[in-house]
């Protein structure tokens, strides 16, 4: 296939352009990112890849500098084609988003994920027809929204005939945003390359040495080095004369910038004019013109010189650099004059409204209250329609026009929140710092505060956010009880998750109080924290009888402060603590419904990681390991707080698999990020560890991880004998012959007495463990007894196990065997793999040679797991696909390599292997 001249030198990037659009043909959804300098080519290689597309249905969009604050500008424009076939989308609620997107409209409040989500729907739809070819021009001039969505939707088409192909330049703020995705650098030519690139152009040939000079000058960027050329005289180019000491365009910057300096007056305030009103309607510029006094024959220069025109009633420019290269210079007051002439010329543009605002701020001499409140209703808007970067932008462009006082603060405030639910905590930061001096008042100071104590808990400092919340709390006045009540029951959950359980519960009794001193019902987020910390304490009874009262009204009430997100992510905590999991799935699963339903995902991963909890000490292992490693993809590009929890539940449920490499990989990560963070313990990474050394007969290497793991972050209340961890622990101490310290054998026998049934049963396992023969009978059936009780089948399987293994070494073969069996059934029955080897060598041990001929189960990645969970449940794969935030194809891919895989051909085959989640 012959290149294209534009791409001479370009060979390997165009072979992988070409693969890319093969893999697409093939019904496989691929992706590349085409990074490199301005006038490197990046845009030729989209030229060539809509030549290449053959019947692929090609949709477009470009970035520009002007429309970067513009809320899902992009994505209008890429999806303006598709906008008379949105009514006919099998996923209805996707149309209709995307319907009142393209409108103008704000569908209601849309979750920052929502929009995204319907993309993918409408792509994947398409593709289902017709092959689709995604260009992205200029990806960093693409509004964020509009880019997030995008690229959210790019990573979940799978089994989808879509290629996305974008640009951006070599070092830019899309570096976190295109992360994981194919990329290929653009680099500038060779000579050779260079010189055959200026023959097409009609430069050439040219004299001995000159080739060289351009490509040392401008380092083989083919249009610096186009644009060099033609500043030469022919002379010069024919190399009889000396060529310049110092060149005059060594950049493409420098080299539209070369053009604009030979521009007369009219075509230069032309120039300027068309810059600041790039991307929109021309008819504004024409009006804006005419007010300027330009005529339209100054235009045919700007055309002529390559760098701008109107075209299809758009204002385009040549290149996106001519926009800093036409406003280098320009006085700030002629600046002033072109946006109000704009301003004024959108005002009768029904969908100019947007960027008339802007170019109104952008116009003002001063601060403006009647901008800056135009600005934040701009704002608003975005922010319910779920662009809430756009949102970000336009509240802190609204503080900027506001005078000094509470206004400003009041709308930094808001650009901060925005900030912080786009995930970008270090601009919410300073915002925060730049909003706090404007909140004079007791609400505006409290308000500030709120933002920035969550904000510090998204970065893992919940002990200095819970700190700025409780200050928040004690500024507000008495007639502001519920919220002060709000922000001292989010102050005492922040305190749980830090381990400072004490002050958890004086901080809950502040706000209960409260409360009840100005007739306000409790809220059961207050009841639900003061019952866990009832439980960390000790205090059992009072404990369970707090969240038992709260957890129905969280689970099923219909008052939407009764089902607040903060109170059923604690329920589900509550039941983890309690060694309750099923309450903890009834609490979360209608709300991780819910928050996948609206696409509002920012609680998504803590809400996953904690069924995954659930799910693990249900012996649902395969359902614990795929949400899991659901919330770890949700979490990876946010906060440290929520991607070191989800990592660290995601090794334990790996070690538990016998993934032995990827747990190792995810709780070395996990620990990684712990360290930054003020969290009062994270004892799954380092758990997960030791339970793998002990099974790979290491238990001295096992011993300092589980330590790790039972000790609490000095500084905290946290109780120093771990339930889920003790166990093995204590197995580690035993098995490498180290001494079990005194302290906690004395805590062991304590807890015998009573109190948290998980505690208990977890205490007599682990002194059967340490029991000599004769008194170990009076520890592992009490053991056996309570997990049974409490239906949590992996830790009654490893009681069995670590009885059974203790009744064979004591000669009573006949009944260890029993026990040995029980444990081997109920580590195929929940997936445990990592315990199946040590129990069968133990049965063989105890007299039983019986082949063991069950097979382990099939080796599905997460996504197939997360798939095949979902089906098996009941879902129809368009059910599915909307759950799990992918295409019905990718679906189906996923199900047909689950059945291979399992060697089986019906979805009820499929429920019969895969047991989903109850």
């Amino acid at each position: 296939m012959a290149h294209e001249p534009a791409l001479i030198g370009h060979a390997d990037a165009c072979a992988q352009v070409r693969a890319t659009l093969r893999q697409a043909h093939s019904g496989h959804c691929a992706a590349l990112v085409l990074r490199g300098d301005p006038g490197v080519g990046k845009t030729s290689l989209l030229h060539y890849a809509r030549g290449q597309a053959g019947d692929m249905r090609v949709l477009d969009t470009t970035g520009v500098e002007a429309e970067a604050t513009v809320a899902f500008g992009g994505l209008v424009q890429l999806l303006h084609p598709l906008r008379g076939e949105l009514a006919g989308l099998g996923n209805a609620a996707a149309g209709e988003l995307l319907a009142d997107l393209l409108d103008g409209r704000v569908g209601g409040q849309w979750g920052r994920f929502a929009v995204g989500t319907a993309v993918l729907s409408a792509l994947a739809e398409q593709a289902a027809v017709q092959p689709l070819l995604i260009l992205v021009d200029d990806l960093h001039w693409v509004d964020p929204d509009s880019a997030n969505a995008l690229l959210f939707a790019t990573r979940r088409l799978g089994a989808d005939a879509v290629a996305v192909l974008a640009t951006t330049r070599a070092t830019t703020g899309t570096d976190r945003a295109t992360a994981g995705l194919p990329e290929h650098t653009v680099d500038g030519l060779g000579a050779d390359h260079l010189a055959a690139a200026l023959m097409t152009h009609g430069v050439g040939p040219l004299g001995p040495g000159v080739t060289g000079w351009l490509w040392e000058e401008t380092g083989g960027n083919p249009m610096a080095a186009l644009e060099l050329a033609r500043a030469l005289s022919a002379a010069q180019r024919a190399g009889s004369d000396p060529l310049p000491a110092v060149a005059t365009c060594r950049t493409a910057s420098q080299a539209f910038a070369h053009r604009v300096a030979v521009l007369s007056e009219p075509g230069l305030l032309w120039l300027r004019l068309l810059a600041l009103a790039a991307g929109g309607p021309a008819t504004a510029a024409a009006a804006a013109a005419a007010a300027l006094g330009l005529s339209v024959d100054a235009l045919a220069e700007l055309t002529d010189a390559g760098l701008a025109t109107l075209d299809s009633g758009r204002v385009v420019l040549g290149h996106p650099l001519v926009r800093g290269a036409a406003m280098t210079g320009c006085p700030a007051a002629l600046a002033q004059r072109i946006h109000t002439a704009l301003a004024d010329a959108l005002a009768s543009e029904p969908d100019g409204q947007v960027q008339r605002a802007w170019h109104v701020a952008a116009g003002a001499p001063g601060p403006s209250p009647t901008v800056a409140a135009a600005l934040a209703d701009i704002a608003r808007a975005a922010r319910s329609s779920g662009a809430v970067a756009a949102a970000s932008t336009t509240f802190e462009k609204a503080g900027s026009m506001s005078p000094p006082g509470p206004a400003r603060g009041g709308y930094l405030t808001e650009a901060a929140d925005c900030a912080r639910r786009a995930g970008d905590l270090r601009r919410a930061a300073r915002l925060v710092e730049q909003a706090r001096p404007a909140c004079s008042s007791p609400h505006s100071r409290a308000r500030v505060a709120a933002v920035e104590g969550i904000l510090a808990y998204h970065r893992g400092l919940p002990v200095t956010g819970s700190e700025v919340l409780v200050s928040a709390a004690d500024w507000l006045p008495d007639d502001a009880a519920a919220e002060r009540c709000r922000l001292l029951a989010t102050a005492a959950g922040m305190l749980l998750a830090a381990g400072q359980d004490q002050s958890c519960l004086a901080t809950a009794a502040r706000a209960a109080a409260l409360a009840a001193e100005h007739h306000l019902p409790v809220p059961p987020v207050v009841q639900v924290v003061q019952g866990i910390g009832r439980l960390l304490v000790g205090e059992v009874a009072t404990g369970l009888g707090l969240i038992a009262s709260a957890a129905p009204r969280s689970i099923g009430g219909t008052d939407a402060e009764d089902r607040a997100e903060l109170t059923t992510l604690l329920v589900g905590v509550a039941g983890v603590c309690s060694g309750n999991p099923r309450l903890a799935r009834e609490a979360l699963a209608p709300l991780v419904g819910e928050l996948r339903r609206t696409g509002a995902l920012s609680l998504l991963p803590m809400a996953q990681s904690i069924m995954a909890y659930a799910h693990l000490l249900s012996g649902q292992i395969t359902a614990g390991y795929a949400a899991a490693d659901d919330a770890r993809e949700l979490a990876a590009d946010t906060d440290s707080t929520d991607h070191a929890v989800a990592l660290g539940v995601l090794a334990v449920a790996e070690a538990a698999l016998g993934r032995e490499a990827d747990s190792r990989a995810h709780a070395q990560q996990a620990r990684h990020l712990y360290r930054q963070t003020e969290l009062g313990t994270l004892r799954d990474a380092p758990h997960a560890l030791g339970i793998l050394e002990l099974e790979r007969g290491r238990p001295g290497n096992a011993l300092p991880y589980l330590r790790e793991a039972n000790s609490p972050r000095p500084g905290t209340d946290l109780s120093t004998v771990n339930p889920l961890v003790a166990p093995d622990l204590v197995d580690a101490y035993v098995r490498s012959g180290t001494p079990v310290p005194r302290w906690l054998r004395e805590e062991l026998h304590r807890r015998t007495g009573g109190g948290l049934p998980l505690r208990t049963a977890s205490a007599h396992r682990c002194l059967g463990s340490l029991a000599d023969h004769d008194t170990m009978d009076l520890h592992f059936p009490r053991a056996l007894q309570l997990y049974q009780e409490l239906n949590l089948p992996v830790d009654l399987a490893r009681t069995h196990q670590a009885y059974g293994e203790r009744l064979r070494r004591s000669g009573q073969r006949r009944t260890a065997r029993a026990h040995l069996r029980q444990a081997l059934d109920l580590f195929h029955t929940t997936g445990a793999q990592l315990w199946t080897e040590r129990c069968r060598t133990e049965l063989r041990a105890a007299g039983d040679d019986t082949a063991d001929t069950r097979t382990p189960p099939a080796d599905l990645t997460p996504q197939e797991l997360q798939v095949c969970l979902s089906v098996a449940a009941g879902a129809t794969n368009k059910e599915a696909a909307a759950a799990l935030f992918l295409s019905e194809k990718t679906i189906e891919m996923h199900l047909s390599r689950a059945y291979r895989k399992l060697g089986i051909r019906s979805r009820s085959q499929l429920a019969a292997r895969i047991r989903p989640p109850t």
